[in-house]
């Protein structure tokens, strides 16, 4: 998922911004509260626009887990394999959301994925995330509704939407579904 925001009381759009949930080996472990699928979030260097869940607490583990600069992007992950996969992929996320962009034109969101893979990883995510004593209600309740979004989808092999500010368009496609 990527792309900028422009809230409607805001002046100028947020930052662009991505974040990668990764169906593979990787992750984090949080011993008796579960594993964490592998995940990493990419903002435009010297922004933060997208932080870890737990608020201060996400930003101090942040601190300690692998990090990069790519392609413009600052980027944070849970674990090596994610922090490699999503360099690999920042230069892509580039040509079609430019970290130095201000989101005035061009695309506001870009969503790409496998739904059935990304409903079971978003799933494990929220789970794990709510055995979290310091993960907020409004935290948890963003990854319900991407579960919410999801489910319907699940027998989809492929999906993907573009929403653009200028033109002002928005395009869903679904593959495979049975």
């Amino acid at each position: 998922m990527a792309g900028a925001d422009w809230p409607a009381d805001a002046e100028k759009p947020l930052p662009p911004a991505a974040m990668m949930l990764f169906d593979a080996d990787g992750g984090l472990s949080l011993g008796p509260l579960g594993k964490v699928p592998g995940l990493a979030i990419l903002n435009p260097e010297g922004e933060k626009r997208w932080g870890l869940p737990a608020k201060g607490l996400g930003g101090l583990l942040a601190q300690n887990l692998p990090n990069g600069n790519v392609a413009g992007w600052s980027v944070v992950a849970l674990d090596d394999a994610s922090l490699a996969r999503a360099e690999a992929l920042a230069p892509q996320i580039s040509t079609l959301v430019p970290p130095a962009g201000d989101g005035s034109d061009g695309m506001i969101l870009g969503l790409w994925l496998r739904p059935g893979p990304a409903l079971r990883r978003v799933s494990q995510f929220r789970k794990g995330l709510e055995r979290f004593p310091l993960a907020e209600r409004r935290q948890v309740q963003r990854w319900r509704d991407w579960e919410t979004l999801l489910s319907p989808l699940a027998a989809c092999e492929r999906a993907s939407a573009v929403a653009t500010r200028s033109p002002s368009a928005f395009l869903l496609r679904l593959h495979a579904c049975d």
